[in-house]
């Protein structure tokens, strides 16, 4: 983006604000909505809300209250693996992704309108990358850019939809009447406008460092597609507000497909660096590096058509080493081959890998083959005073082919006597 913030030129239209028939129905109208709640142990029934409550944030789920420092996730009905494709998805600095439509602009902000939280406004020194879905040749290559292919730089930069990049400083962002376009003034080519149809990503420089929330904090993925990322600032019966780097955003429980809480009792491995990582291939230089928050390959991680948001995603061979130093109790995750072992257009059916998990060098765990067409698997391990955790994925049966294999949110309970 503009690398100063006196080089932007916003121009602005008319443009009505709109506020979806759905985003009313989810505040006007309350329905029963069943969840399952991934904590200390796991709890099924009706969700009942989120309260303050003796000091704690409880969930309730039909008769029990749990605490949400302890909740893992909360997996609400009537989840979908897709949803549809949005005009643009903006992500932030923060994590957070706003998907919907742009339908104004301002000097700073841009506003997008969501199915679930309406017209939001978004500054843009908050915006990391606009991606526009429909200039992607396919969703996959859409996901695999949104997941790792973002890379910041000292200059804005625009994909066009036939891939070319585009340097330069991204000078308007142009919503009026019937003009979408994003105008970028390039050192060599001079100024350029580009309509948002011929554009598949606009990656933004940044102008504020980036500050990482402390804390009790949720990561609310919404049925639009958009995530909230924030802490809670208040809660009501038909919905959550959550102070962000948007403001106070107020989410109706029923626009939500799921929640996943940071910042309490858990340590998620995917925000550790590892203090080793060994990785080897059979197959000469060739090496697939685990990767985080997706698949090896850089797709989302999906076992047996269920999509995670967390975890690790590593092809055989591969040991990924942490540090301890006694501070946890209890290490847990769920394990499988990943879906991209298969590949349905050759009708290729591959993957075969063994899980180990090793405390202080001793091994502690391991799973035996598990293939493509087993089902992931939980792995619940005391850690209690130990130094060092080593989670390795070795090939199985069948060589080493198709091993892409999944740490699903690797994660490790902290001990009472080291929380704040």
């Amino acid at each position: 983006m503009l690398t100063k913030l006196k080089n932007k030129v916003l121009n602005g239209g008319k443009a009505a604000v709109i506020i979806s028939t759905f985003f009313f129905l989810n505040l006007l109208f309350a329905q029963d909505l069943n969840v399952q709640v991934i904590a200390l142990r796991s709890y099924s029934g009706l969700f009942r809300g989120i309260v303050a409550k003796e000091g704690h944030f409880l969930v309730r789920v039909a008769d029990k209250e749990v605490k949400l420092e302890e909740v893992v996730r909360i997996d609400f009905e009537k989840q979908s693996l897709y949803v549809p494709e949005p005009q643009v998805a903006a992500v932030l600095w923060d994590g957070s992704e706003i998907w919907g439509e742009i339908v104004k602009s301002g000097q700073d902000t841009i506003s997008i309108a969501s199915d679930v939280l309406g017209a939001v406004e978004v500054p843009l020194e908050t915006v990391k990358a606009l991606l526009f879905p429909k200039g992607f040749r396919t969703r996959r290559s859409f996901e695999r850019f949104r997941l790792a292919g973002i890379k910041a730089s000292e200059q804005d930069q625009l994909y066009t939809s036939e891939g070319t990049l585009v340097q330069g400083i991204v000078s308007a962002i142009r919503v009026k009447d019937k003009t979408r376009q994003v105008v970028i003034d390039t050192e060599d080519l001079g100024v350029m406008n580009f309509p948002f149809t011929r554009i598949r990503a606009v990656v933004l420089a940044q102008i504020k460092e980036k500050r990482q929330q402390s804390g009790l904090r949720l990561h609310v993925v919404l049925s639009c597609g958009s995530c909230i990322i924030g802490s809670i600032y208040k809660v009501g019966s038909r919905g959550i507000t959550l102070s962000t780097s948007l403001g106070n955003l107020t989410v109706p429980y029923n626009g939500i497909s799921q929640i996943l809480v940071y910042g309490g009792r858990w340590a998620y491995l995917d925000e550790l660096k590892p203090l080793e990582c060994i990785e080897r291939s059979f197959v000469g230089p060739v090496v697939w590096h685990y990767k985080v928050g997706a698949n090896c390959l850089g797709d989302p991680l999906t076992i047996r058509a269920v999509r995670y948001r967390r975890g690790l995603g590593v092809h055989s061979y591969c040991k990924l080493a942490y540090a301890l130093q006694g501070k946890y109790e209890r290490f847990e995750a769920l394990i499988g081959l990943d879906d991209a072992a298969v590949d349905e257009r050759f009708d290729t059916r591959f993957g075969n890998v063994i899980f180990n998990v090793y405390l202080d060098g001793k091994r502690i765990f391991t799973s035996g083959p598990i293939s493509w067409n087993d089902e992931p698997r939980e792995v619940r391990l005391e850690v209690k005073a130990a130094r060092r955790l080593e989670l390795e994925v070795s090939e199985g049966k069948g060589f080493h082919i198709r091993d892409r294999a999944d740490w699903i949110e690797p994660r490790l309970l902290k001990l009472p006597q080291t929380l704040p």
